[in-house]
């Protein structure tokens, strides 16, 4: 996040890290520093976008530290209010358990959004969802990842019938979707 924040130097950090395996971020911490976006959009050569607004971050607690109900209450106020949710997995594809983990999140969060609000302004609920992976060891790419994950599959099962509806409600909340790989 500090990266992403332009942030290049442990002495300047926004968020707290640790050279450790163990999780800094209790709850959730709120940068007091926020970037104008013409200038993070310039960040690692990305075309400048001149509008008038900050762009600010937030960190959470990993994912499945206290469970998935907490993460539920936690994740949901903040995926109600950003414009972008960055959803960080380290390791592998496993379907069932992010697909399982987007759609509780983005269901809780639903009940806080005002859907008709939503549907009379013709827009979905929610920002840009970005589903990065990090300590990438295959030979998939992004696109193959992301077909995967977020295409209506084959129903063989019950199982899919409920992963294709999650799949669905994620592409009706969310303005766009884009998976990212980053290699071991």
């Amino acid at each position: 996040m500090n990266i992403l924040a332009g942030v290049n130097d442990y002495d300047n950090e926004i968020f707290k890290t640790s050279p450790d395996m163990e999780t800094v971020t209790t709850g959730v911490d709120i940068s007091k520093t926020f970037v104008p976006l013409k200038a993070f959009t310039k960040l690692n050569g990305n075309p400048e976008i001149n509008k008038n607004t900050l762009v600010g971050f937030v960190d959470t607690e990993g994912q499945g530290n206290n469970g998935d109900e907490f993460d539920i209450y936690l994740f949901s106020p903040i995926l109600v209010t950003s414009k972008i949710v960055i959803f960080w997995w380290s390791g592998l594809l496993q379907v069932d358990t992010i697909l399982n983990s987007l759609g509780a999140m983005t269901n809780c969060a639903k009940r806080i959004t005002r859907d008709t609000q939503c549907q009379s302004q013709n827009v979905k609920p929610y920002g840009h969802l970005h589903i990065i992976f990090r300590s990438w060891n295959n030979n998939k790419t992004p696109e193959d990842v992301k077909k995967k994950l977020l295409e209506p599959q084959s129903v063989h099962k019950e199982k899919d019938i409920e992963h294709n509806s999650i799949r669905e409600l994620l592409n009706d909340c969310f303005e766009s979707i884009d998976v990212r790989i980053y290699l071991l």
